[in-house]
């Protein structure tokens, strides 16, 4: 096997989608480098004259701008930051602990209590992947186990021999290559991990890869051209390729669409524009010194790097005056910032279009229909992570020696995006229907959900137990009450 020629060799999805990859990372880390950072999409600009610093950086330079002025302005440019919110709303609402109804055998569970073998649990190990596969339209996971030196044919042989198997979460960005069959099932994937001996000694000429078959693996480790190793491989003790992909939304067999896929790109033009308006916010803050004149362009000695000259008509005296500029041209500018904003918060589906004007209360259809594309995008994100997660408890299975997993993860596909005060507004509404005792704890339960949402476990149960109490309560008050 050629070690050199098989790290080297890239998918073709993988040679066209990193540019695109990448770009979408950098837009949902919106890292305050951002705006100086050069952006993957813009690297075939061509410049035919003259030296523009940031032209292909996401703020980029404008034509004939100085890299002077250009450099002052990035400095304090700020990325107007779409993407991350919205990745945290659809990662943050799918999967929620509640949500999730788990039937896990006895023996899994130290398995679910640390996913990754590095702490996460389930839980927060698919919050990861769920928020990666928003960001890339894909997010892979592998399942392995480490290495033993018997054969592991059953789950006597795995518990004897101390092997647990654990998942490791693959960015888009590493997985270089691959190979499926007919039906779509993968034969050969070849990806990079993180080497922490590397990384301590900050050694960035160090780097690990991992090749899969479904008859046996390889760990191959790569120090510069001339210095490819396997340093470890084995028999594949399970028979297939162990990874599963969890879509955003599927397109084709490992292939996904992002969330932020339209969104990102109205990050970069919103925060362009709002570089853009700093400038000139600035450059309007103070009066603009103009003269007047019927002669030609005179020789200036003024103290300002800017000036107007105007040709003086007959309702116009000659002379030297400054002028405010007029503010209504950025009151405009702003209302079109604010109304392209909305639009890439409507690509990400977490602002429907206005119902009904603001002096009128929105009705339960209304708010509805301004939920129902996230309510859609939420359950579609529910029904693949569920799948996702039985394969990927198949794979776990089948490391134990075991055939199939016997238990069962399911998760909740209703999904309730309305605010607090909706939800108080209720309340108040309601409770003066006289609704049933039953109806009203649900409606006070939904109230401190959103209100209080991050208790401990314990205190949450503590207020669960009191709000189950409230009919009793009520109905011994009235006993008292009639006797009285």
């Amino acid at each position: 096997m050629d070690l050199k020629k098989l790290i080297e060799s890239r998918h073709p999805d993988y040679t066209l989608m990193a540019p695109v990859w990448k770009f979408l990372s950098d837009c949902a880390e919106a890292d305050p480098r951002w705006p100086q950072m050069i952006n993957p999409l813009a690297v075939n600009i061509q410049v035919s004259a003259g030296n523009y610093v940031g032209l292909r950086n996401y703020v980029g330079q404008f034509p004939k701008e100085s890299n002077k002025n250009y450099l002052g302005r990035i400095s304090k440019a700020v990325p107007v930051d779409i993407c991350g919110p919205g990745v945290g709303m659809y990662a943050g609402t799918v999967g929620a602990p509640k949500t999730v109804s788990m039937d896990i055998p006895a023996s899994y569970q130290n398995i679910m209590a640390d996913f990754d073998c590095q702490g996460n649990d389930f839980h927060a190990f698919m919050y990861a992947a769920r928020e990666m596969a928003c960001v890339f339209g894909v997010s892979y996971i592998v399942v392995d186990a480490p290495s033993s030196t018997v054969e592991l044919r059953t789950q006597a042989d795995v518990l004897s021999a101390g092997v647990r198997p654990y998942a490791r979460l693959i960015n888009p960005l590493s997985l270089l290559n691959w190979r499926l069959d007919q039906y779509g099932e993968p034969q050969e994937v070849l990806y990079q991990v993180a080497d922490l001996k590397a990384s301590m000694l900050e050694d960035s000429e160090v780097k690990s890869y991992r090749y899969w078959t479904p008859e046996e693996w390889f760990s191959i480790e790569s120090r510069g051209d001339s210095d490819i190793r396997v340093i470890d491989q084995g028999k594949n003790p399970i028979g297939r390729v162990p990874i599963v992909p969890l879509y955003h939304v599927r397109k084709a067999p490992f292939k996904g669409q992002s969330l932020i896929r339209i969104a990102a790109k109205y990050m970069v033009l919103l925060s362009n524009w709002l570089s853009s308006a700093d400038s000139v916010i600035q450059a309007q803050s103070f009066a603009i010194p103009v003269l007047r004149t019927d002669d030609k362009v005179p020789e200036l000695d003024l103290s300002t790097s800017a000036a107007i000259l105007l040709t003086a008509d007959k309702d116009k005296n000659v002379g030297f005056e400054y002028v405010s500029p007029d503010p209504a041209g950025l009151e405009s500018a702003w209302t079109i910032f604010v109304d392209t904003y909305r639009l890439a918060l409507k690509a990400l589906g977490i602002q429907g279009d206005p119902i009904q004007d603001k002096a009128t209360a929105e009705s339960g259809v209304a708010r509805s229909y301004k939920h129902d594309e996230a309510n859609r995008r939420l359950v579609s994100m529910a029904l693949n992570e569920q799948q996702t997660a039985a394969l990927v408890m198949d794979l776990m299975a089948a490391f134990q020696g075991e055939s199939e997993f016997i238990g069962s993860i399911t998760y909740g596909t209703k999904f309730d995006l309305n605010d607090l005060q909706s939800a108080i507004d209720n309340l108040l509404k309601l409770s003066t229907v006289g609704l049933p005792p039953a109806a009203r704890q649900e409606l006070l339960r939904d109230v401190l959900s959103k209100a209080l949402p991050s208790l401990p476990a314990k205190r949450q149960k503590e207020i669960d137990d009191q709000i189950e109490a409230i009919p009793a309560i009520a109905a011994a008050v009235r006993d008292v009450t009639v006797k009285n």
